[in-house]
């Protein structure tokens, strides 16, 4: 006997595949697996944004049963949509289970997956898993890549992998990575740049301490050593200066900051200015300027221009020191300004500040912050950072003037007593000057890089004519 198909039977379809997942949205992933998972279905899902981690999930849950289904689909250039997704994936699964084919797969996609998204994608996962398996494909191909993101993926997973490299392998990164320094894509000029002033840095350091231990020689073979891995390098060029200058090769020492930009020759003019901050005076065509400044970060000894405009100018008469500048501003209505009171906490707005070391023993000085409406800051430092006294008050006039693409000010410091005595020609202070934009990002004359801005041993300097 035959089973009857009643009307409402005749109609009916199996449940799609779409169908099939709306229902399983609506289950625990316990049951899922219970049932038998969707591997498909969550494969697919990868590619749709509200299902993407429900669908990751259901995929690293079912471990073993969705090795074939996931690297069945990495192969097939249907699955373009989420083949970078599956990557992610897959590298997860592969600190889940034992199969080998996982790593193989993704190592030989690295180098040969004709999608650059993909490319890029395992060498992320690879740093950020912390592949050792994977330093040399990355060092290999990863950096050899045509296409820039790929090569700026693989050296971030190389540097998140720098204490697991073997030294041939820490060789031939030196070596892939300095070809990198001028490459088109300019995150991976920058990587570069960082990796090698970082290595450089490294040899600086070295030098100073053998310096402090008076066996110069071998302090100057590390600076010019430095100076081979980053030409021009500013952390090595301000210590090999300093080291002739306070070796008593004053000339030496002096002519090689001010080729580097590193010092600023102070002019003697007759007259003198309205501090109101909007440098109109003609004393100002005769001052001495800088305009390159340089991006401060703790995080690397790299020096990078500063991506704001900036200008310091500087002149001198008998009773004062000139100081002028301008912080060029696409948005000069978005200035941050929040304090309005003498010595209050100006330093999280748009603010100068001036570091003079007049005696140039290299801890004391005077630092002084100038906001963008004119309110100062100001104290002293017998001895670094540490002790500041903020009952010293600079003799000073001082002033800022906001226009359409800028705002600047104009300080008057007269000398005369003991922080800023009277300077006679030839005289050389230390001196430094800093740009803080929306009291967040900060730009230096001479770049700092082992005290902070508070860094006296650092400071750029000034000679007085």
């Amino acid at each position: 006997m035959t089973d009857r198909i009643t009307p409402s039977q005749a109609g009916r379809r199996p449940l799609g595949a779409s169908l099939r997942r709306s229902f399983a949205a609506l289950l625990p992933p316990v049951f899922l697996l219970a049932c038998g998972p969707d591997i498909e279905g969550a494969i697919d899902d990868l590619g749709d944004p509200s299902r993407h981690d429900d669908a990751r999930q259901q995929l690293l849950l079912a471990k073993e049963l969705a090795v074939d289904a996931l690297l069945g689909a990495l192969e097939d250039p249907g699955r373009s949509p989420v083949r970078a997704d599956l990557v992610d994936v897959l590298a997860s699964m592969d600190l889940r289970v034992e199969d080998p084919r996982i790593e193989a797969a993704l190592k030989e996609h690295l180098v040969n997956d004709p999608d650059s998204r993909v490319r890029a994608r395992i060498a992320w996962s690879a740093g950020l898993h912390r592949r050792r398996a994977f330093l040399d494909p990355l060092l290999e191909s990863g950096l050899s890549d045509p296409h820039g993101d790929v090569v700026h993926q693989a050296l971030i997973a190389i540097d998140a992998l720098d204490d697991r490299m073997s030294p041939e392998q820490s060789d031939g990164r030196f070596r892939k990575t300095a070809e990198l320094i001028s490459h088109p894509h300019p995150e991976v000029a920058r990587e570069a740049r960082i990796f090698l002033a970082d290595h450089a840095g490294a040899l600086v350091d070295e030098g100073r301490a053998l310096q402090i231990q008076a066996r110069v020689a071998e302090a100057e073979s590390l600076y010019t050593r430095a100076l081979e891995i980053v030409p021009g390098g500013r952390y090595a060029t301000y210590r090999l200066a300093r080291m002739h200058f306070d070796a008593g090769r004053r000339d030496q020492g002096l002519n090689m900051l001010r080729r580097n930009g590193m010092l600023l020759d102070v002019p003697r003019v007759s007259g003198t200015i309205v501090a109101d901050g909007r440098l109109d005076e003609p004393l100002w065509s005769a001052a001495a300027s800088a305009s390159d400044f340089w991006v401060f970060v703790f995080a690397h000894k790299a020096a990078f221009p500063s991506p704001v405009a900036s200008e310091i100018r500087l002149a001198r008469s008998d009773d004062a020191l000139f100081i002028g500048f301008v912080g060029y501003d696409e948005s000069p209505d978005s200035l941050v300004v929040n304090t309005r009171e003498e010595d209050g906490q100006i330093w999280w707005e748009d603010v100068l500040e001036i570091f003079l070391d007049a005696s140039l023993d290299h801890r004391s000085y005077i630092h002084m912050g100038v906001n963008s409406i004119g309110v100062r800051a100001d104290a002293s430092h017998a001895d670094g950072l540490q002790s500041k006294d903020m009952t010293w008050d600079a003799d000073a006039e001082v002033g800022a003037f906001v226009s359409d693409d800028a705002w600047s000010a104009e300080v008057v410091l007269r000398f005369g007593e003991p922080w800023l005595p009277r300077p006679g020609p030839g005289d050389v202070w230390g001196a430094n000057f800093v740009r803080s934009h929306r009291g967040a990002d900060y730009s230096q004359w001479v770049r700092t890089f082992v005290g902070g801005g508070h860094a006296p041993d650092e400071f750029g300097f000034l000679v007085f004519r």
